[in-house]
């Protein structure tokens, strides 16, 4: 009994070693929460990647929604995605073969590159995307924002498998402020009335 549990121990801890370095590690694509303005158009947000993995290309999957009505009959009507950028500003800039945009949907999106040799560090900006929410007012949604194709294809680094979390889409007049903001406010009004 005490060998099984050294063994398992053992490998826990190799586990937990090949975890933390790259050997097992995936970039990581995130959209989070992404605040957008009601009935406004071209409005560019960025989509990071992190994890500093060397990739060679991309296969970019994005879906509001999952396609939204185009793709199911009880689809969600929501924001409408107008460009998806993965060559300007971004991670690939400089050092890509140009862009090709695959699908080109209202709410579903796969545009891809590759690099012109070499690679690129999967760390940070990889997309700019452009939304447009004509139509919608605030508190719409909130809309799913996922990083797969309307098939459930996912997203990729040419071949190389990404971690990918699902977002969400909200329309809101004013984002809602993150700690960093509150704290600045909280320093700007002490500082302020310290002054009087």
């Amino acid at each position: 009994m005490k060998t099984l549990m050294t063994l398992i121990g053992l490998t826990l801890g190799v586990w937990s070693l090949l975890e933390s370095t790259s050997i097992l590690a995936a970039p990581i694509i995130d959209p989070g929460t992404i605040y957008l303005a009601p009935d406004y158009a071209g409005q560019a947000v960025p989509l990071y990647v992190s994890g500093g993995d060397a990739v060679q290309g991309l296969n970019l999957h994005v879906s509001v929604e999952q396609g939204g009505p185009d793709f199911s009959p009880t689809g969600k009507l929501g924001p409408v995605i107008t460009d998806v950028d993965v060559t300007n500003r971004t991670i690939f800039a400089g050092r890509h073969d140009g862009q090709t945009t695959i699908a080109d949907f209202p709410q579903a999106w796969v545009v891809a590159t590759a690099t012109t040799s070499g690679t690129v560090s999967a760390n940070g900006i990889l997309a700019w995307i452009t939304f447009d929410t004509t139509g919608l007012l605030e508190g719409a949604g909130p809309f799913s924002l996922t990083l797969e194709d309307p098939a459930g294809v996912p997203s990729d680094f040419a071949g190389i498998g990404a971690r990918l979390s699902a977002g969400q889409l909200v329309i809101s007049g004013v984002p809602e402020p993150d700690a960093g903001q509150l704290g600045a406010i909280g320093l700007a009004l002490t500082l302020l009335f310290r002054r009087k």
